[in-house]
């Protein structure tokens, strides 16, 4: 009972944190984006998603095996930590070389001069040793402390892009935001652990635990990787197909949709350490508990959308993105194949079995690429957007892929039969 209290409380602070993230979007992501107009929030959602794709190595993809780590042992916490900072400082530092003279070839190939603009926003790859921090907390089930600073960071920061709004401030301004917010939270958070914990208590680098987190790590880090090329590879293709008009359009319904992937994720991360601890039957039980939970929200996620979602999408960025709400409208399907995906997923770190976790995401962005490129041309940015769902649900139904993958597909089937959800419901 205390254990389910915890996640609870987990749950409660990580959405609390998003709703505060949804509320300052709303009132202030929005003006952004109408005042940047479609062609240059274009070439902002460009830069962003470049940063997300360099920040993978950087962190070397190890958060959800250190967390694992972490919840397993209570003896070699120090020692783990240690070297979790050694290898993410290390990679970030290989990484950020590696983003800037990626970024000066691709920025000319583009032609349109944004290299500073690039250049600029690569320092956030600096701070990705945050993602340490955060699984230990995660791995506590105690989110609450690295919740409240990122809360801060983000009010912080929204209350800059209001004075930057009010002096009608260049493009330039808001990307300089990019590495200032993860400097600010990785100030605190530093701070905040070693209240917690003498971190540099064994300053010994560990070559078996080392060897260890680079192993395990490497598919995690290129199915992280592929996964987010597969959330951003359609982006890819408008720049190169359309134009960046076209791209901020289609990246303004994007962020909409993504709000609505906020509770599945959370809801993954703050069971994942219980889940790592349960056991045959309990263990199954989980796994149809979130599924069932899941996909009632994905339900009613859907319902939301489709009566409103023009509406919010013409109040929030105005007539210029009235494109973007039929974008969301096919986006939000995928909320169903995403939260099925993340429990399924869940199940596959716990076991450790890393390369399936890569071959499916490697498989599932295969489809994407070669689905975006006929149905773009075909549809247009409709096009992408199915390619997007289609893909999605390629990813969800690629467990089959392990041999013990059935069991759990068979599983999450269950938990969305009448009869479950009804019990779920009761429970909620």
């Amino acid at each position: 009972m205390l254990k389910l209290n915890k996640i609870a409380t987990n749950i409660s602070w990580l959405t609390l944190e998003k709703a505060i993230r949804i509320i300052t979007f709303f009132f202030v992501g929005s003006y952004v984006i109408r005042y940047l107009g479609p062609e240059k929030f274009g070439i902002l959602s460009l830069i962003l998603t470049i940063l997300s794709i360099f920040s993978v190595f950087s962190s070397w993809g190890i958060r959800g095996i250190l967390v694992k780590k972490l919840a397993e042992s209570q003896s070699n916490t120090s020692i783990i930590l240690f070297n979790s900072f050694f290898i993410t400082i290390s990679f970030s530092l290989l990484f950020l070389i590696i983003f800037i003279i990626f970024t000066y070839f691709y920025s000319t190939s583009i032609e349109e001069d944004i290299f500073l603009l690039f250049f600029i926003s690569s320092f956030a790859l600096l701070f990705t040793f945050n993602e340490v921090i955060s699984a230990y907390f995660e791995s506590k089930i105690n989110i609450k402390p690295i919740t409240k600073i990122v809360v801060f960071a983000n009010l912080l920061i929204s209350a800059i892009k209001i004075i930057f709004l009010i002096n009608e401030s260049p493009l330039i301004y808001f990307v300089i935001l990019i590495p200032v917010e993860s400097l600010v939270i990785a100030l605190f958070s530093v701070y905040v652990i070693t209240k917690k914990i003498n971190i540099f208590r064994f300053i010994k680098i560990d070559f078996k635990i080392l060897k260890n987190f680079v192993y395990l790590g490497l598919p995690l880090a290129f199915a992280s990787l592929v996964n987010i090329l597969n959330m951003r590879i359609d982006q890819f293709m408008i720049i190169n197909l359309l134009d960046f008009s076209q791209l901020g359009i289609y990246s303004a319904g994007v962020r909409i949709s993504e709000l609505f992937f906020i509770i599945p994720t959370a809801l993954t991360a703050s069971y994942f350490p219980k889940y790592v601890r349960a056991h045959n039957s309990k263990e199954y039980d989980l796994l149809k508990e979130m599924t069932s939970v899941l996909f009632i929200y994905s339900i009613l996620s859907f319902i939301f959308v489709y009566f409103f979602g023009s509406l919010f999408i013409n109040i929030l960025f105005g007539n210029e993105y009235l494109k973007s709400a039929e974008i969301l409208k096919i986006l939000i399907f995928s909320t169903f194949f995403i939260s099925f995906s993340l429990v399924n997923g869940k199940w596959l770190l716990k076991y450790e079995k890393t390369k399936i976790i890569l071959y499916r995401v490697m498989i599932s962005s295969l489809v994407n690429i070669i689905l975006n490129y006929f149905l773009i041309n075909l549809y247009g940015l409709n096009g992408a957007a199915y390619a997007t769902i289609i893909s999605y649900f390629v990813l969800f139904m690629l467990i089959l892929i392990d041999k013990d993958g059935f069991k759990v597909l068979k599983t999450q089937i269950e938990s969305i039969k009448i009869k479950f959800l009804i019990k779920t419901l009761k429970i909620m």
